[in-house]
């Protein structure tokens, strides 16, 4: 039997400038071949021709065993897969892939190869995605993307904007487009939950590729077609009865490919990307940062880069998420490390360091993107600026605020569309159920239905629409107003039925909700015939994209917000120098515990802030 395979080091490990990298001569056979390949290395800047592959390491402790310059040489399974469906019957295939181009035993190698990833992926042919072998209906999802692709091109050319759900079923076959009910949508589901898609290393590998292709077992598809087909059934409705989060994680990874490819930089900041794909796990926790430093505009390995950050697995998690923090908040002087909203950790971190190991989809409140500046003009501690201070040990961030309230009322958390593997009509109506059960009690924290005036002297349920919607107003603040009635009009009947605890009842609850499900189609059908249509309930849902999960949450001295998960009774509402939203805090002992920031109705322009009143605050 022939000896284990042994790396030979690359030249210049330590040295940054050095671009030397493995490449995998794969040789000629057929699927049922012997695998056997050779490793060569070369200078990225001498131009060689080869194409990287994206793939899912996998969790299983089980291995291949390959023959790699005539030595044994165990990969993953998944790896085995990609590389015999990836090998030509004749001819040689040069490839890049991390497993076997990276020596994962040698930590040092490790942080200077992670450092070239962006150039890797940029100077290869094309990356080749292997999504796994094919499964039952996979096949299918491969089949939708041409047929969504014609549909779009036939609206397109037909000048027709409508959603799926405004057509008839003369409209939709003329377009040929699949019906909701279809098995190509579960297909589709399934197949982006997939481990591929939930990988934080895919956001640079498809951002930077020149061409990128997915495969799945013998199928394929050119990513660009695969996600507009995604993009179309999304934004057309198609996919308004499932489960959201699997397609808005492709939406995220494209956004940051678009940033990337328009070079704009202020949304490519090491903060907001970790924020933007927080969702998006890696073996090494550690990854949750690396990953993400070659798109960074402020953070990539260069000598202009504000932030000092290297990659470091020898290097714990803690410590390193603790530096990252204070080099964000030092480079800045701001305090927007504290609108990442706060989950539950495992980790021994201060209150205020965001923990990245947690995979969490929740959003900052203040969005950034493209034109979050446009419609959101927070100011809550006026123009008021921050110099970064901190502990000797960095272990607490001081601020300088005043507290302003106290929070007296919270509702329940508001998680829409919970992951289902499968579409169902049931878990429809069990999500109709949750969510107006969730309205409902946050219309008693916010106390709609008092005749008194709200503080700020306008009405209990305009600051209560302002409130859920976190005065995002898109299409203007008076048609967002509008758009409020005509939805709260819209949900009346099940307003009614949450206040009289017909909807906590299972089954009945299921039979009385396809009652009225039933006559709402009568009722909308009205609607086209008067060519109102349904764009305002539509549109305002939404802008209620901010309260998604958040808590409505009513102050003692009457003002009504939005909280963050980890929001209690008793928590303090503090407005701090430098700070664009309030900060909702915990006093422990001499210190303070950071829970989140929030929006207060009435108070974030500015008109509770006086800066004379400001005191130290510690967050630990």
């Amino acid at each position: 039997m022939n000896s284990p395979f042994r790396y030979e080091p690359l030249r210049g490990i330590g040295e940054t400038s050095d671009d030397t990298i493995r490449l995998i001569e794969l040789q000629p056979g057929n699927l049922t071949d012997q695998f056997h390949c050779r490793i060569i290395h070369v200078s990225l800047s001498a131009g060689p021709q080869f194409e990287a592959i994206s793939y899912f390491w996998g969790t299983s402790p089980e291995r291949i065993t390959i023959q790699c310059n005539s030595r044994r040489l165990d990969i993953t399974p998944n790896l085995h897969s990609a590389l015999v469906h990836f090998r030509h019957a004749t001819t040689h295939r040069l490839l890049w892939a991390d497993a076997i181009c990276i020596d994962q035993s040698n930590n040092p190698e490790r942080s200077q190869q992670v450092q070239l990833m962006r150039l890797i992926y940029q100077s290869c042919t094309r990356v080749l995605v292997w999504l796994g072998e094919e499964e039952a209906d996979s096949h299918l999802s491969f089949w939708l993307v041409p047929q969504l692709i014609k549909a779009h091109a036939k609206q397109l050319m037909h000048d027709d904007s409508r959603q799926t759900f405004e057509m008839s079923g003369l409209d939709s076959l003329q377009y040929q487009i699949p019906g909701q009910t279809h098995a190509c949508y579960n297909a589709l589901q399934t197949l982006l939950r997939r481990p591929w898609f939930q990988r934080v290393w895919i956001i640079q590998e498809l951002a930077v590729s020149p061409k990128a292709v997915l495969y799945c077992g013998f199928k394929s598809c050119d990513w660009n077609e695969f996600n507009w087909a995604v993009d179309y059934a999304f934004n057309s409705g198609l996919l308004s009865m499932r489960s959201s989060e699997d397609f808005e994680n492709l939406i995220r990874i494209e956004a940051t490919r678009r940033c990337v490819m328009r070079g704009e930089e202020d949304n490519l900041k090491l903060l907001r990307l970790c924020v933007r794909h927080r969702s998006c796990g890696a073996t090494d926790s550690r990854d949750k940062v690396y990953a993400l430093l070659g798109l960074s505009s402020d953070a990539r390995t260069r000598p202009a880069s504000p932030l000092k950050l290297t990659p470091d697995y020898d290097s714990n998690p803690q410590a390193m998420y603790i530096h990252l923090a204070v080099e964000i908040v030092r480079t800045y002087n701001d305090l927007e490390i504290l609108s990442v909203p706060r989950v539950k950790s495992q980790l021994c971190l201060p209150s205020w360091v965001p923990d990245w190991t947690v995979s969490d989809s929740a959003t900052p409140l203040r969005p950034w993107g493209d034109d979050s500046g446009e419609h959101f003009h927070f100011s809550a501690s006026r123009n008021s600026t921050y110099s970064a201070t901190f502990s000797m040990d960095l272990s607490q961030l001081i601020v300088e605020g005043e507290v302003v309230d106290q929070i007296a009322a919270i509702g329940p958390v508001w998680n829409p569309r919970p992951n289902t593997q499968r579409f169902s009509w049931r878990q429809v109506l069990m999500n109709l159920c949750n969510d107006q059960n969730t309205f409902t009690e946050w219309e008693r924290v916010a106390r709609v239905d008092s005749e008194a005036l709200y503080v700020t002297g306008e009405r209990a349920l305009d600051a209560y629409w302002k409130t859920i919607t976190a005065s995002y107003f898109p299409h203007g603040k008076w048609v967002d107003g509008a758009y409020f009635y005509i939805w709260r009009k819209d949900t009346v009947i099940l307003r009614l039925l949450a206040r009289l605890g017909l909807l906590r009842l299972g089954w009945i609850s299921e039979i009385l909700l396809v009652a009225y499900l039933l006559l709402k189609g009568l009722v909308n059908l009205v609607r086209y015939w008067k060519t109102l249509g349904i764009e305002p309930v539509s549109k305002f849902s939404q802008g209620m994209a901010p309260a998604i999960h958040r808590r409505v949450i009513r102050t003692r001295g009457g003002y009504i917000g939005l909280g963050p998960r980890m929001v209690a009774i008793g928590d303090s509402v503090v407005l701090a120098k430098g700070g664009r939203l309030p900060l909702l805090l915990r006093k422990d002992n001499e210190m303070w515990e950071f829970i989140g920031d929030c929006y207060i109705h009435g108070m974030m322009s500015g008109e509770s802030f006086d800066e004379t009143k400001c005191r130290k605050i510690q967050l630990g």
